[in-house]
């Protein structure tokens, strides 16, 4: 173990760094570090294998809830990537139900005093004592337990204190491990698989393997750090993970390449996920009432289809001791609440003159107007439906494609029972029905982050969320690509921001706009307007 005194650290990479990087690396996180003590090295296989000898994985006592449910699916015995005599189908093997890494089972029961091998790419080895184990997060957690109480895995701060003097950022790109012309770590490929874990020297505060390896499993929630933004050409690619179901992996394995290996590289996975990614342990030095770890944490509950609304997993370390909350940096996520579902029924069902019966009449209006054959529309922001409801009186096929989970389960529910019921702010049950006209069979519904290529061409477009979209841009630049060359985009701002001066910019270069109208509708007793603009392909 490797102690380190208490100190103050930031997190994040320079908006001006000269090389590429992924949205979740940009942005600042600045906390204290308490003294800490950490294993010197990854944890070895020599070491994870005296675990697996105490009947570790058979105690339940040492395994987080979630933890103890995967290792009773599994029936995991030992690492994934270590073969015994006992035959397993689950942990070993790639297709669990009919091949098995392992060798046949004798029928007894010796998982705990059997010898084992170790499967590497190519090779079956003799268990490798000094090289790094591979592990889930359930595993390590476990592990940490068995250490004792007073252990757990490292915070992502806490890794960033172990890799040592770094060069500072304003040198550049020499400060990145990746682009210096030595690199001192298992990176790149460069031996097919993981090295003893002092194949290294320690860095000048004596750890080794702080980069490459194995990636090492961390505490903290992944989340975007502060002032984070999505990038329009990939803005789905950090935000669906902040969702208090992924842990940090850091560091980068023998089998990263590139800048994944790098410095400011932040990787993800859920705990049960198999990847070649190994742990520390840690305590701290001085427990001290009112503790507060560095460990960041996601706090707002998470709405999921089939599953409903759940709970992040927090990590446990007792009364006296506090974690860093954070909302999770996915704005959907925090927007999709039971009150913003409530105001979006208001919205679309509350009256009889809503939003959903005045957009439709003014996009038939337009099929009509533009001779558009009503065979296929798509909606981006179906929301609760209604608007593909309605539609569907005209049109053969209509696709709604929302982004959060309450709302296109509320859809399913009109779809499937033609009424929905919901408890008001008042706490009075309101019930919204389907009329008898809606041929509910023409819809699919979808849960979509962004307009993928199975989102095929349509004879109408319609666009009614930009005002609650992270990145609209996103969504707006690839229009073009499901509207048919015939077809019509109509873009339906109810905040009224989204005009044609304000969207000419995304859409000029693929679209010429054909029609701008205020459009007025009731919710809630109210008179409010949308701002309606119509596109056609060019």
């Amino acid at each position: 173990m490797v102690n380190m005194a208490d100190m103050d650290v930031t997190l994040g990479k320079p908006e001006d760094f000269p090389s590429y990087g992924w949205d979740n690396e940009y942005g600042f996180f600045k906390c204290s570090v308490p003294a800490f003590e950490s294993s010197k090295y990854p944890i070895t296989n020599g070491q994870f294998l005296e675990f697996v000898k105490s009947g570790g994985y058979n105690k339940r006592d040492l395994w987080t809830e979630d933890g103890w449910q995967w290792r009773e699916f599994k029936k995991a015995k030992h690492p994934p990537f270590w073969v015994c005599s006992e035959g397993c189908k689950s942990n070993c093997g790639a297709n669990l139900s009919v091949y098995s890494h392992c060798k046949p089972a004798s029928g007894e029961d010796t998982s705990i005093n059997c010898s084992y091998r170790y499967r590497a790419m190519f090779d079956e080895l003799d268990l490798p004592m000094d090289w790094p184990v591979e592990v889930t997060y359930h595993e390590a957690k476990a592990y940490c337990a068995w250490k004792g109480p007073e252990f757990r895995l490292p915070a992502e701060a806490e890794c960033h204190v172990m890799r040592g003097t770094e060069k500072p950022v304003t040198d550049g790109t020499s400060c990145d491990i990746i682009y210096q012309d030595t690199i001192p770590a298992n990176l790149n490929m460069q031996y097919g698989s993981s090295t003893p874990v002092n194949l290294y020297p320690a860095n000048d505060v004596g750890f080794c393997d702080v980069y490459g390896n194995v990636g090492e499993w961390h505490e903290d929630h992944f989340n975007g750090l502060n002032g984070f933004t999505t990038h329009y050409l990939y803005h789905d690619y950090s935000t669906p993970l902040c969702d208090g179901k992924h842990r940090v992996v850091l560091s980068g394995s023998w089998c990263t390449t590139g800048a994944a290996g790098g410095r400011f590289f932040r990787n993800t996975f859920r705990p049960h996920f198999l990847t070649f990614s190994g742990f520390r342990v840690l305590r701290n030095l001085h427990q001290t009432d009112n503790m507060k770890l560095p460990i960041r944490v996601i706090n707002n509950n998470i709405f999921e289809l089939d599953l409903g609304e759940t709970k992040p997993v927090f990590p446990l370390y007792g009364e006296n001791t506090t974690l860093i909350p954070t909302l999770s940096a996915n704005y959907h996520f925090n927007y999709d609440t039971e009150e913003s579902l409530y105001r979006n029924l208001q919205i679309e069902f509350g009256s009889p003159e809503n939003i959903a019966h005045a957009v439709t009449e003014h996009c038939l209006e337009l099929t009509k107007n533009h001779n558009i054959y009503p065979d296929k529309a798509t909606i981006l922001g179906s929301g609760i439906g209604h608007l593909a409801f309605l539609l569907s009186e005209k049109y053969n096929i209509i696709l709604g494609v929302e982004i959060c989970a309450r709302m296109v389960d509320a859809s399913l529910t009109l779809q499937d029972q033609r009424s929905l019921s919901k408890t008001d702010p008042d706490g009075q049950i309101q019930t919204y029905r389907l009329h008898s006209d809606v041929d509910t069979n023409k819809i699919i519904f979808k849960q979509l982050t962004w307009i993928p290529n199975e989102v095929v061409a349509s004879d109408l477009v319609i666009v009614t969320h930009l005002h609650r979209l992270q990145t609209p841009k996103a969504w707006l630049i690839k229009l073009w690509e499901i509207t048919k060359l015939t077809g019509l985009t109509v873009i339906v701002s109810i905040d009224n921001n989204w005009t044609e001066d304000q969207l000419q910019p995304y859409l000029s270069h693929k679209f010429r706009c054909v029609g701008s109208e205020v459009i007025r509708y009731i919710c809630e007793g109210s008179d409010n307007k949308a701002t309606v603009t119509s596109w056609k392909r060019i």
